[in-house]
């Protein structure tokens, strides 16, 4: 899937969630933590990410999202 959508794809992140790839997800949110540590994923927020993962009923998407900020953004908690 990363292939396919690209690595500088907010949609590869929104498909990730809707389609439960959560390893593919995991691994963009890494990606992105690792190329600059902002909090805005690909034009995509956190509070967005979240939305969606609420939106199409995954729970683990948010727990996925959650876990990886907690880790970068220690207020999370």
């Amino acid at each position: 899937m990363l292939l396919q959508k690209g690595l500088a794809s907010k949609l590869a992140l929104l498909d990730a969630i809707e389609q439960n790839h959560l390893g593919s997800l995991g691994h963009l949110i890494d990606y992105e933590i690792k190329s600059d540590g902002d909090s805005h994923l690909f034009g995509i927020t956190i509070n967005q990410l979240m939305d969606k993962a609420v939106e199409h009923g995954s729970t683990g998407a948010l727990r996925v999202v959650l876990e990886k900020f907690r880790k970068t953004v220690p207020s999370l908690d």
